[in-house]
């Protein structure tokens, strides 16, 4: 049923009757019988309740740019948790799986995961509104009553863009308050899905444990260290409460050292080789003459405990903190977020570039060469490594968990080892996911740096890893859904403190991804070609997997980088193929290898032979491609030459990258399309002679 067949001023206004159509079947003019009931409409959570809501809302959930856009008509609430879609149409009609357990993740948005918030208001009060003039403009404040909010526009920190149409609604002032008063939490303390479970890595059983795994033989080199039952005369509230030190360091040299060492972070132990290198992480010293003295006796202390008495340090850059993690992330978002197909044609020309100029590959590629120069010290060379970085918390935790996964085949092959690593090294260690991933004041994704530099392991080695790159996609969307507690709060402390505590058991480290996803979603998480490897290998007794003792080699060259499409743009129709992608050709696999040894064989994908027609390379995430237009304005296909940066417009063109900082649908640049036909226009200097190919011909 498309739009036009609704009357209504705003409605008509706002969109575009050859762009937009409804997913359910609406008669024209229905109006429910009865008001809403958050109590029968919601399936709640705990600690979740209702606030405001509004009726005749039309809700678009993705980043679809197609001619049919797919919208629902129904119901919003907005509680303390989520923004919760209801549509009218009894029976939900469903292209693509559902994946979070808790909620629907295609029509409820959690609202902890919503990066920026746009609203639009009409330009004029005196009949229809032009779409040209139609603004969008940031909401960082409350909105009065009296404002009429016609279209809230989201972009969710997963690069989703929601936009739901509020045109019809008598409350939509208050919900637009709602969603910026829940979406911005001061703490991890107003985010109520938090739980009561035991913290990993805050007792002195998990550590010892995890020396006993390193098969050291003597262990009489390191030891547990209680912070806060040694009676330290300052607490570390960023480390947990015991902690693995130099067997020689007492309490009084920690008492010493604490101050001398930024956020009290002094040297510790993470992991060790078989060989008995170890590895370290620590904050930078003080830049003070004390602070340098205790470091050179640490780092002598440290020497003793390693083979070849020497210690390699590794320090981190400080122009590579969060602040320029942050830059970049945001530089790639506003690229990847484009839902205007003028603006996503006229990007594709530079997108290499674009990408390129993010510095995001710069990132990944830097922590992929620090992981690989620890790697060396440590496999070849038999040398404790120390990773120092400003504050300890970002970077550090990135390169020990690298050198951890390449140097640990039970980290890469099993899920819930792979789950252990990341409670060890960010969430007992203190990475500040609140402070990170889920600010108020904007996203530095240090945790999404480090998925993306293990998807380019994956790619480097498929047959390595027990797990697919859709399980680096859900960890980062539970990351930004505020459902699992390690990755809410700032440190293990903290999550004692405000009851958030770990979703992760070391018996069954891998049960809360069981308690987040569906069973259909979670299919997606087996590698095909490590099961086949491991199963032809099983058939003919010959190893098609490395060694256990043969480390993971990364390879930092910008060469081998490739551009994680199935994270930054898993939401883009325009960059998904139908019937393609690496699902279809594990799938294939799959097929192959039950058509060649039959019952021998367990088939993965089995369940997903019905749907082949509907599946794409950003199954389950997005639809197949259709037929792309902007969304909020006409495609004028008479006009191919020269096109308006409407809805999204690129920022300064010299900066290269799209800006969502000033979003109006009135056109404000043109462009040239192709941007070719720009070098064959432009003027020849006069004290230059002019070579053209005989090819080209001006004009």
């Amino acid at each position: 049923m498309l739009l036009d067949d609704f009357q209504g001023e705003s409605c008509d206004a706002l969109l575009m009757a050859d762009s937009y159509r409804f997913y359910d079947d609406v008669p024209v003019g229905f109006q429910p019988s009865t008001p809403g009931n958050p109590d029968k409409d919601i399936s709640y959570v705990p600690g979740e309740t209702a606030g405001s809501q509004c009726e005749d809302v039309i809700f678009y959930p993705s980043n679809d740019m197609g001619r049919h856009r797919l919208g629902f008509k129904g119901r919003i609430y907005c509680t303390n948790v989520r923004l919760c879609f209801v549509p009218y149409a009894k029976g939900e009609k469903r292209s693509l799986p559902r994946r979070f357990v808790p909620f629907n993740d295609q029509l409820d948005v959690p609202l902890v995961s919503v990066h920026k918030i746009f609203v639009s208001e009409p330009s004029s009060s005196h009949g229809l509104v032009d779409v040209e003039q139609l603004k969008f403009r940031e909401m960082t404040s409350s909105v009065s009553s009296m404002d009429i909010v016609y279209v809230l526009r989201l972009i969710l920190r997963d690069l989703r863009v929601v936009v739901v149409d509020l045109s019809e609604s008598q409350n939509a002032a208050n919900v637009a308050n709602h969603v910026l008063h829940f979406s911005r939490p001061s703490s991890p303390l107003h985010i109520p899905q938090c739980g009561q479970l035991p913290v990993l890595y805050s007792d002195a059983f998990d550590w010892e444990n995890e020396i006993k795994r390193c098969r050291l033989g003597r262990q009489d080199k390191w030891r547990v260290a209680g912070l806060v039952s040694e009676e330290l005369r300052q607490p570390v509230y960023s480390y947990p409460m015991h902690v693995v030190v130099c067997a020689e360091l007492v309490k009084a040299d920690m008492d010493r050292m604490i101050p001398l060492w930024r956020g009290g972070r002094f040297p510790i132990w993470v992991w060790s080789h078989h060989n008995g290198a170890s590895l370290l992480r620590s904050a930078f010293p003080e830049n003070n003459e004390n602070a340098e003295k205790e470091q050179q006796s640490l780092w002598q202390l440290i020497g003793r405990a390693s083979p070849q008495r020497d210690v390699h340090e590794i320090r981190v850059p400080p122009e590579y903190g969060p602040a320029r993690i942050a830059k970049s992330f945001d530089a790639l978002r506003r690229l990847c977020t484009i839902d205007s197909a003028t603006v996503f044609s006229g990007a594709e020309e530079d997108w290499a570039g674009l990408v390129n100029d993010s510095q995001w590959p710069r990132l990944v590629n830097f922590c992929m060469k620090m992981a690989a120069e620890a790697l060396h010290h440590i496999h070849q060379l038999g040398q404790t490594v120390i990773v120092v970085e400003e504050d300890g918390r970002d970077l550090s935790a990135i390169i020990c968990s690298l050198v951890e996964l390449c140097l640990r085949e039970e980290c890469r092959r099993d899920i819930g080892q792979f789950l252990l690593l990341i409670a060890k090294e960010f969430c007992a260690l203190g990475h500040p996911f609140g402070d990170r991933s889920l600010s108020p004041h904007g996203t530095t994704p240090t945790f999404l740096l480090f998925l993306d530099a293990v998807h380019q392991l994956f790619n480097q080695a498929p047959n390595e890893f027990g797990f697919s790159p859709h399980l680096l996609l859900a960890l980062w969307d539970a990351s930004i859904s505020g459902f699992l507690p390690p990755f809410t709060c700032n440190s293990a402390v903290e999550q004692n403190e405000f009851g958030g505590a770990s979703a992760l058991c070391p018996s069954d480290p891998a049960g809360c991804l069981r308690r987040l996803f569906t069973d259909e979603y979670r299919t997606l998480f087996r590698n095909v070609r490590f099961e086949a490897a491991y199963f032809l290998g099983k058939q003919t007794n010959t190893s098609y997997l490395l060694p256990w003792d043969r480390p993971l080699r990364p390879r930092p060259s910008p060469v081998h980088y490739r551009f994680w499409t199935g994270f930054f743009l898993r939401w883009n129709p325009a960059a998904s193929i139908e019937g393609g992608g690496q699902l279809a050709a594990d799938r294939r696999l799959d097929e192959v290898m039950a058509e060649l040894y039959g019952n021998k064989w367990t088939r993965i994908f089995g369940e997903l032979d019905g749907q082949k027609a509907s599946t794409s390379s950003s199954y389950p995430y997005t639809g197949i491609e259709t037929d792309h237009v902007s969304r909020y304005e006409r495609a004028n296909d008479d006009d191919s030459d020269t096109r308006s940066l409407s809805a999204l417009s690129i920022s300064g063109i010299t900066k290269r990258v799209p800006s969502d900082d000033a979003r109006s649908l009135r056109s404000k640049l043109s462009i040239k399309m192709p941007r070719i036909a720009k070098k064959f226009h432009s003027p020849t200097p006069k004290h230059k002679k002019s070579t053209q190919h005989p090819e080209e011909s001006p004009g």
